[in-house]
């Protein structure tokens, strides 16, 4: 068993082409004839073509032999969003070059832009753009890739896979569809609300930068000093925004929890653009923003949460401006402390879609 498994995996490893088949049928054909006829003239040609055959394998393996792969990716990384990296394909072989390289993924979820390489010199290194797209959110370890080639004839594909040990953190999609935008659109009202009538006292005067907004330009201390001023306002701490994601998802699945997970990544970012303060809450974690980290700590947790089993206790009272709830069961913050916040219904997570009445 353990014989003919090696021969299942070495068999795996190759991928006869439409050349080679052609190639095989007629070598079959030949070498029948030559030991039925016993022509000295078909014994040749089939010693010929045998030879050919056995070199085709023995070097194209040649060929894929001591290549190293690596990534090299941006720290950010979104799900279902194309990023661009670089493959560092490197030959060991201090000698001997690698002609004819293929490089293709080889997991559904990881989807990578196929790379041809015509030659890697021996001991050289060749950095190449890719672009790759992250199916899911999450850790992602142990990528496969495939590398593959057919030289030098074209008869036999003879493939390896190559798994990389970098982690990489993908958080989760934030390109925005219609419902979140909707509701951000919402929620964005709120904070335009708030931020009404809170005054800029007088701070300076000062010279005029180039490249500056010319609304920001003094236009009485200007004509009054005959040079370009700028008045600068000291401006008062901005507002705080809370967001509380419940891990529980009620019994509605991981499609909506990742579908919630997504609502609250793309609230979290559009909010933190908007140069607002923000709080982000969950039963297992909690961070301020930018007081205690960044936007992106707050997605690196994001990408790798799970659902909690059973429902956990209810979070604190809010003590920011503005509050938001993505929760599955809504019931559970109808409190006096939390019936100013805003709750985004669970419907319009899933199956959506979202309207403005959707956020209460």
């Amino acid at each position: 068993m353990k014989i003919l498994r090696q021969l299942f995996v070495s068999f795996r490893r190759f991928r006869l082409t439409l050349a080679g088949f052609v190639f095989a049928f007629t070598m079959v054909l030949v070498g029948t004839l030559a030991f039925l006829s016993a022509a000295n003239l078909l014994l040749l040609i089939f010693a010929s073509m045998l030879a050919t055959w056995l070199i085709s394998g023995f070097v194209s393996r040649l060929c894929l032999a001591g290549l190293e792969v690596d990534f090299q990716l941006p720290n950010e990384i979104s799900a279902r969003q194309p990023v661009g990296g670089r493959v560092l394909l490197k030959n060991l072989k201090r000698l001997t070059p690698s002609f004819s390289v293929h490089l293709r993924g080889t997991r559904t979820d990881i989807q990578v832009r196929p790379l041809y390489v015509p030659v890697v010199g021996g001991g050289q290194v060749v950095n190449e753009s890719t672009q790759l797209t992250f199916g899911r959110r999450g850790l992602h370890k142990g990528n496969s890739l495939s590398l593959s080639t057919s030289f030098p004839f074209g008869f036999l594909e003879r493939r390896v896979t190559v798994n990389l040990e970098r982690q990489v953190i993908v958080f989760p999609c934030m390109e925005g569809t219609q419902d979140w935008r909707t509701v951000h659109a919402v929620i964005a009202r709120e904070i335009t609300a708030m931020q009404q009538g809170r005054g800029h006292d007088f701070y300076r005067l000062r010279d005029y930068v180039l490249g500056e907004s010319a609304k920001s330009v003094d236009w009485k201390a200007t004509a009054h000093t005959r040079r370009l001023m700028v008045r600068e306002f000291a401006r008062e701490e901005s507002l705080e925004v809370e967001i509380f994601l419940d891990l529980h998802d009620a019994g509605r699945g991981a499609v909506w929890f990742e579908k919630a997970v997504e609502c609250a990544a793309y609230l979290v970012w559009q909010i933190t653009l908007a140069e607002v303060r923000l709080r982000f809450h969950s039963q297992e974690f909690s961070m301020s923003v930018p007081r205690q980290g960044t936007v992106y700590d707050v997605l690196r947790y994001l990408a790798l949460v799970s659902p909690l089993p059973r429902a956990a206790r209810m979070p604190r009272e809010p003590e920011c401006d503005l509050a938001i709830v993505i929760s599955a069961d809504q019931s559970q913050f109808e409190t006096l402390e939390w019936q100013g916040a805003l709750r985004i219904d669970a419907n319009a997570v899933d199956p959506g879609p979202a309207t403005e009445d959707s956020v209460r």
